[in-house]
């Protein structure tokens, strides 16, 4: 619902505007631990490895538990 992520962020003590910004896709570089730690918060453990593209690194994320990848489908469709 509209304007239930600023509490939301709050609550999980987060930080607000990076919370935006990775959402409009306004992030300049990969956080990944950010990424981890809001999967965290909906129950899913991610793996983060960075990874060389040509010139460039970016960042892969793995789910391993089989429940867990069930579970991030079922959050993703909804």
């Amino acid at each position: 619902m509209h304007g239930d992520l600023k509490p939301w962020t709050e609550k999980q003590q987060l930080n607000y505007s990076m919370i935006v910004n990775l959402k409009n896709g306004r992030i300049p570089r990969p956080i990944p631990r950010l990424i981890q730690k809001i999967m965290a918060i909906l129950g899913i453990e991610l793996e983060a490895k960075r990874v060389r593209r040509g010139t460039d690194y970016v960042v892969q994320f793995a789910i391993r538990d089989p429940k867990q990848i069930q579970l991030f489908r079922a959050q993703a469709s909804s």
